[in-house]
């Protein structure tokens, strides 16, 4: 990813015919999913070498931990110490860049979504900006004539002003098949 950032940032500098010294501000993104981190870098100036490299010539910012991501899957409570802001769109935001997978629940594939979770060892719900739930035991669940599928049981928080915690079956906590984003982030 780095090389690619820095061959646009190359064509760019060669396309508008500049000095071999260019102040430009380009930023690097690298997931790393195993460690959960991500890495974000932001070049104000860059060197083109006699290989033709791009290389910056300015300090890196460091890394910056997904530490809601690692303390809602190590302890799901970690939600509630949250202080600022919607914990359920902070975690989702987070979600997105290190969860192993991701998937939108439909009605059409909730037995599949279900599947996918025993290959996991956490898999995280959440349903627009207000709910939240991790399965507890897959194993045990209920018949849902809603969802056409045997729901797991659940923790969850449904977010009304303050996050209520929620432990029922997964249909009880994230509602009826309707219109609602509802995406399920998996992680090992």
């Amino acid at each position: 990813m780095k090389k690619l950032t820095y061959i646009l940032a190359f064509a760019a500098l060669v396309a508008c015919g500049t000095e071999k010294t260019e102040k430009k501000q380009a930023t690097v993104e690298q997931v790393a999913t195993n460690e959960q981190t991500v890495k974000t870098e932001t070049v104000e100036k860059v060197a083109i070498t006699e290989n033709k490299e791009i290389v910056p010539t300015t300090p890196l910012t460091p890394a910056t931990k997904l530490e809601l991501v690692s303390a809602v899957l190590a302890d799901f409570s970690a939600l509630e110490k949250v202080e600022s802001g919607n914990p359920i769109v902070k975690f989702e935001e987070e979600a997105k860049t290190s969860a192993a997978f991701s998937m939108t629940i439909t009605k059409g594939n909730i037995a599949e979504v279900l599947a996918k979770s025993k290959e996991y060892k956490k898999t995280v719900v959440v349903t627009g900006k207000h709910t939240i739930a991790t399965f507890e035991n897959v194993e045990e669940c209920q018949a849902s004539g809603a969802w056409g599928a045997c729901m797991p049981m659940a923790k969850g928080y449904i977010k009304k002003g303050d996050l209520q915690p929620k432990k029922d079956y997964l249909n009880n906590i994230f509602g009826v098949p309707d219109k609602q984003l509802r995406t399920a982030y998996y992680f090992n």
